[in-house]
């Protein structure tokens, strides 16, 4: 299989892990799931969302002493979360702070996706909103980067 095909491999695998994993919201509503970026402008009707993306290969793994070409092994992939609460942002957070934890506990049953990587590091946390009409829309992000492992 390519190299690109490879790494295609991993992000379906994360992706398909994650979208049929069963997740909810505190409101016990199922996650509607997208392979790209939360959609803007966000509307209370797509809430709750999980998007998942991948964004760059960078870095390299292993380091040989003979001369070949070596390709980047670290995968990054964003995982963006959305919801909303009528009340206030701080209660808009509780329910995507729900949803960061249980992604977190799903990708610590599985850290190699089945075998496919030698690891998941969660790189950093980033922390966005959004209001509108009378909605406040917590919209957090985490940034994955999973070392792929080479094919043989």
């Amino acid at each position: 299989m390519s190299y690109i095909s490879e790494i295609n491999k991993v992000y379906l695998k994360i992706y398909t892990f994650l979208s049929t994993a069963g997740i909810k919201n505190l409101r016990n509503f199922g996650i509607k799931f997208y392979k790209k970026a939360i959609p803007a402008p966000i509307e209370t009707t797509q809430c709750p969302i999980i998007s998942i993306f991948k964004t760059e290969i960078s870095g390299s793994e292993i380091v040989k002493d003979q001369f070949e070409l070596q390709l980047p092994k670290n995968l990054k992939v964003i995982i963006g979360f959305a919801d909303f609460s009528q009340v206030d942002l701080d209660d808009a957070e509780k329910y995507t702070d729900d949803l960061i934890d249980k992604v977190i506990e799903k990708l610590k049953e599985n850290p190699t996706l089945d075998d496919l990587v030698k690891g998941i590091t969660v790189a950093r946390f980033l922390f966005d909103w959004d209001a509108k009409d009378n909605a406040w829309f917590s919209l957090p992000s985490m940034e994955l980067e999973l070392v792929t492992i080479e094919p043989d």
